[in-house]
Formats: C-alpha cells, structure tokens, sequence
C-alpha cells in the first residue's frame, strides 16, 4: 500500500471511529457512518468502509453485528477497549485540527493537474487557513507523496512522470534560491556553500 492509500485508509478509520463514538452507547448503522463520512472532502464507497471497520474489528476496536433495520447492512459499536485505544484518543484530539491524513484524503480526489485545487479551497475544505496548507503539503512530500502545485490552479497530485518532474524542478529551483540567499548572508560562493553542504550530510 502506496504512503498517500495508507494515509486514506488511516482518515477512513478514524472519521469512523469518531461517528460511531457520537453515537455511544448506541449501535450506528453503516449507512449512517458512511452519510457523515460523505459529507466531508473524504469520498469513501460503502465497501472501503466496511474494509476498514473489518480491520477496527480484528483489531478489537468495533464490533460488528448484523442490522436488524437492513439485511444487507451492520450496526457498529465501539468495544471497551475501543473506547480507550489509543487511536480512538489520537483521533478524538485531532477533530478540530487539519491534518496530512485530511489532505491526502481530499488530494485523491484531484490527480492530475486539470484537477487541481487551489489552496483557498483547501482551506475551506479543511477548516484552516492557508499557511496551514503549505504546512501540511510540506508534511505529505516527507512522507513521499507526489503532491504538485500549479502557480494558478493550485495544488494535486502528480498523474505522469512529466507532472512529477515539473513538481521536482519547481522544489529544487526553491532549494536554490534558498541556498542562493544563505550564501549572501554568509559572503560564501553559492557554489562553495553547495559543496560544505554535501560535506556535511557526506560526513552525517
């Protein structure tokens, strides 16, 4: 599983987790987990969900039991230890704070650049400001997600290796300016500058 599917599959879980905890001590329908799930930048189909709530069950976080209301439906609850894992806890802290995990989620909708979304619209989406957007973009290429961006249509994800190769052109031009202006500061030849680097992470 490629980082961006595992960071979807980890939103997926804990957007779950939280809909069936607002139902405690109730048993929440599928149907309903997946309503809340759609209403939100995350798009999940009823079979990706149930994919995840199979594996919050194996690791004994749910239980899932058939609906009573629908035949070809299940109801969830959260086990004891579900209510005190820690992912439960993890996902409860972060429900009011934009994450990688939300934009990763909300870029799989946008592959390709005729697909792209601008960072206002992120932030609209996520319920966070813009610079927060360039924190978590920054976030998704550590982890080694190709996430592009378009002067003018904003940001998605690289499609093709000449979408890929641009997005990589675009960060080490950045790199360069950076280092550029590092070795005026410094009264250091840029390209002296360059060389103490590469020593440096040579020796590191």
């Amino acid at each position: 599983m490629s980082n961006i599917e595992q960071a979807r599959s980890d939103h997926i879980k804990r957007l779950a987790l939280l809909v069936v905890d607002s139902g405690r001590p109730h048993q929440i329908v599928d149907s309903v987990i997946l309503a809340v799930i759609s209403s939100t930048p995350t798009q999940c189909t009823l079979q990706e969900l149930r994919r995840e709530l199979r594996h919050l069950a194996k690791l004994g976080v749910v239980r899932i039991e058939p609906s009573g209301a629908s035949p070809a439906g299940v109801q969830v609850t959260l086990t004891r230890s579900g209510v005190d894992t820690a992912c439960l806890r993890r996902a409860l802290r972060e429900r009011s704070a934009a994450n990688k995990a939300d934009l990763a989620a909300l870029l799989q909708q946008h592959v390709g650049l005729d697909l792209a979304i601008t960072s206002t619209a992120i932030a609209g989406a996520l319920g966070c400001d813009e610079h927060r957007v360039r924190s978590l973009v920054a976030e998704l290429h550590e982890d080694g997600i190709a996430v592009c961006e378009h002067p003018e249509r904003g940001y998605f994800i690289a499609a093709t290796s000449d979408e890929l190769g641009e997005a990589c052109t675009t960060l080490r031009s950045r790199a360069m300016q950076t280092l550029a202006v590092e070795a005026k500061l410094s009264h250091v030849p840029l390209s002296r500058l360059i060389d103490l680097l590469w020593l440096k992470e040579a020796r590191a």
